[in-house]
């Protein structure tokens, strides 16, 4: 071969290296840069990050920066020249700020805050998990399905596109009203919980700082779709679009004014207000009244699906469908009662678990435009892809292990209550939340870890009387589906 047909050779090769190192980045690692006061960490695109700030007052730990310190560990290594970084670099110690920044963008990164300190935190784009500490933060969750937590602190939790849960005071439970919480969403599936909390609340939908407990002053934004109450008696009022409610434990007072609501009410004594829509409600455990106001409704007693008899939740309900509109009610097991219109189809047929032993039904004429709907038409109830629970047990290190049959891929969500009397009091304690993805039809096992105060609660009791409640999301896009099952678990000998 001549020389300069190697030259030429060897130079289309360099350039062919030097195009592929152009048009595929690689991940470098993320910086801390300081402005002031403000500390900012910014990753690197393309890498996954996992960053942890912690508060730290021990001065061998703060290397001569002062006490305290800002200790800030990653999963990649981080450049920060104003800071201490430990050998490879993925652990670096920084003087206490005033305030932090951070932009974890691409990749499905986690934050968790140790410090007391406000934070501006951007999560960018992919499935991330935030959670802030005790000083006032501000978290987006950028496009993906998110997981935000904000703590103590008065906090700023914004979802972003996609379906996100945000929570204000993770792990915590009883009378806890620490910070005043902002919830926004971001046009997904979005979701607010309460569920830790013991004490009664109030929310409302409408956009303003009146939400929580007596002058707590949350505020849970109309975008927000999906609302958890907790374990006490709660009110919660919806927005005038859709909404999605559950009032969980305690005797809940749920209104889902103007739109398709869907309304359950969990465990307790609770009164389910639709008003105009096509609703969906559910009483579930306890003695519940159920007003679907108007609109062509769908009415459940107890759980929002056909059950058998002492596999699922009853009691003793009065339904209110009596509007003109020709509507399907299921009463559920117990004795049940139901005021209707003589058009509507009053469900006697599918088994005793579903009938209403008590009927006053009077003629009235079709709402205009309204058909009849057919058994199970367009409403849950048609779908037969639930969840089995097969065992529920204690294990040794105090979880709630949930042994749980899928009926096919989809994304599985559990929680359990147990009700428990001190002082005279009976009280509703939560026992933890877990999910999981189910890959393919099969055995899936979830594990509930209850709170430091539910731990407290349950201690000295041999026997906890556990409710589970399982909901199964089919990747296939249908309907999510319930199951519950009440069982008596035994503290495993130790």
């Amino acid at each position: 071969m001549r020389p300069r047909t190697v030259f030429r050779t060897f130079m289309a090769a360099v350039v062919g290296v030097m195009w592929l190192g152009v048009a595929v980045p690689t991940a470098t690692g993320a910086t801390i840069t300081s402005a002031g006061t403000t500390l900012t960490y910014t990753a690197a695109p393309g890498e996954t990050n996992s960053l942890s700030f912690f508060r730290n007052t021990f001065e061998s730990a703060c290397e001569g920066l002062g006490t305290p310190c800002l200790e800030v560990s990653d999963t990649v290594p981080i450049t920060a020249p104003a800071c201490r970084v430990a050998e490879g670099g993925e652990k670096a110690t920084c003087r206490l700020p005033q305030s932090v920044v951070v932009n974890l963008g691409d990749g499905d990164d986690g934050y968790f805050a140790g410090w007391d300190g406000p934070s501006t935190i951007d999560m960018g784009l992919g499935t991330d998990v935030a959670e802030g500490g005790s000083g006032g933060d501000l978290i987006r969750g950028g496009p993906g399905n998110d997981i935000i937590k904000g703590f103590a602190g008065d906090d700023t939790l914004d979802g972003g596109p996609g379906d996100d849960r945000l929570e204000g005071i993770a792990g915590a439970s009883g009378s806890s009203t620490e910070g005043t919480d902002t919830y926004i969403g971001g046009g997904g599936v979005d979701s607010v919980t309460y569920e830790t909390r013991g004490d009664p609340l109030t929310i409302s939908q409408d956009g303003v700082a009146n939400d929580g407990a007596p002058g707590e002053g949350d505020n849970v934004d109309p975008s927000i779709l999906t609302v958890h109450g907790g374990g006490s008696d709660d009110t919660i009022t919806g927005s005038p679009g859709r909404n999605i409610v559950s009032g969980l434990g305690g005797n809940d007072r749920l209104h889902g004014l103007a739109g398709d609501d869907q309304l359950e009410g969990g465990l307790g004594n609770d009164e389910l207000t639709g008003a105009d829509g096509q609703d969906v409600l559910g009483g579930g455990d306890g003695d519940d009244v159920i007003d679907g106001g108007p609109g062509v409704d769908r009415f459940w007693g107890d759980e929002l699906t056909a059950c058998i008899s002492g596999l699922c939740a009853s009691g003793q309900d009065r339904i209110l469908a009596r509007d003109g509109a020709a509507e399907a009610i299921n009463c559920g097991p117990g004795t049940d009662s139901a005021v209707v219109d003589a058009i509507d189809e009053v469900f006697s047929s599918v088994g005793p678990s579903d009938r209403c032993e008590t009927v006053d039904r009077a003629g009235a004429a079709p709402a205009p435009g309204v058909p009849a709907p057919g058994p199970g038409t367009g409403t849950p109830g048609t779908q037969v892809l639930r969840v089995t629970v097969q065992r529920v047990s204690l294990d040794r290190r105090g979880r709630f292990v949930l042994r749980l049959s899928a009926p096919a891929a989809g994304i599985v969500t559990a929680t359990a209550s147990t009700r428990v009397t001190r002082r005279g009091r009976r009280r509703t304690i939560s026992l933890g939340r877990a999910s999981t993805i189910a890959r393919r039809a099969g055995v899936v096992t979830l594990r509930l870890s209850p709170s430091r105060r539910s731990r407290a609660a349950l201690r000295g009791l041999r026997r906890i009387r556990v409710s589970a409640r399982v909901t199964f999301r089919p990747a296939t896009g249908e309907a999510a589906t319930v199951s519950r099952r009440t069982v008596t678990v035994r503290r495993p000998s130790r």
